[in-house]
């Protein structure tokens, strides 16, 4: 009999990157639900009611589907069965592109709905009504669920482990790969068509911001949409032919699908939600000056009404 292969590699996840992106996801949930009551505590603030609650819920729930998808990428046979691994491979594309959904769809009704407004050239009395701003999501939502039931029922993900590399003295080989495939061969047009319907939207957006580019808004809420739109045109522009690239180590492969899905998250909460923290503290802060000018006109008042009494 052959002696056994010593040291055969079957290049797992790498423990500290998955502490690491792990921590990340659980900065994205805390960060996401943070916000979510945060904006629910200060839903009645000018600085809030004028960025419309309902699209900064929608941008929290979106940011925490997309943190999900952290957690299943990070899952590969050295910490779970080859069933639960298939489950996690079917799970990330789904995460990913509803949490995309619900965050993208609410800055794409956004600029939409400042472009309505603003670029009206009779100067008519424009309403844009709920209903207006929740189609796009909807139709956006409807696609992307279409694509991936299809998906799932037609080719789903499935985790299987391929021998690599060099062989041994004995022709046998002593390395292994893990990796998400499709049960079936055409699972990719899937994937394109899944990047064409989203990556079309998010052209349409920025089409959208690039006319509202001079318009004035409240809180310059318009600039911050454009650098997340920007954010995600880089982050698929690098994003996928590294993605590409790092397809033979599992690895150097989640640090980057990871990274990109994190630096998506933290761009939309960072971007949608600090400077509201700014702008609500420097309302607050003029508020109280105000009500402090107030006070001293009424003493200054009462002292001279007093001193005309006597």
């Amino acid at each position: 009999p052959l002696p056994q292969i010593a040291n055969f590699d079957k290049n797992f996840i790498i423990p500290a990157a998955r502490i690491v992106f792990l921590s990340f996801a659980s900065a994205i949930f805390a960060l996401s639900l943070f916000f979510l009551g945060w904006t629910f505590h200060h839903r009645k603030e000018r600085v809030i009611t004028a960025s419309q609650p309902m699209f900064l819920y929608m941008i929290c729930i979106g940011t925490f589907l997309m943190g999900g998808t952290i957690v299943t990428l990070s899952i590969d046979d050295s910490i779970a069965s080859e069933q639960y691994c298939s489950v996690a491979c079917m799970l990330s594309p789904w995460f990913l592109a509803t949490g995309f959904v619900f965050a993208f769809s609410a800055l794409f009704a956004k600029e939409w709905r400042i472009n309505k407004i603003m670029n009206n050239p009779a100067m008519r009395r424009v309403k844009v009504a709920r209903r207006d701003v929740i189609v796009p999501f909807v139709l956006l939502l409807g696609m992307n669920v279409l694509v991936l039931s299809l998906w799932t029922g037609l080719s789903p993900l499935v985790w299987n482990r391929f021998v690599v590399g060099n062989t041994d003295k004995y022709d046998r080989y002593v390395e292994s790969v893990g990796k998400c495939t499709g049960k079936q061969k055409h699972w990719a047009p899937y994937v394109g068509i899944l990047l064409f319907i989203n990556m079309a939207m998010v052209g349409l957006a920025s089409f959208q911001a690039y006319r509202a580019r001079l318009i004035s808004v409240e809180f310059s809420e318009s600039k911050w949409i454009g650098i997340i739109l920007v954010t995600i045109l880089q982050a698929v522009a690098i994003g996928i032919p590294l993605i590409a690239l790092a397809q033979g180590n599992p690895t150097i492969n989640f640090v980057v699908e990871a990274g990109l899905v994190s630096i998506l998250c933290i761009t939309f909460l960072v971007a949608m939600f600090v400077p509201k923290f700014f702008y609500l503290k420097d309302a607050r802060v003029e508020a109280a000056k105000k009500k402090e000018r107030l006070r001293e006109a009424a003493d200054r008042r009462a002292a001279y009404l007093q001193r005309l009494n006597t």
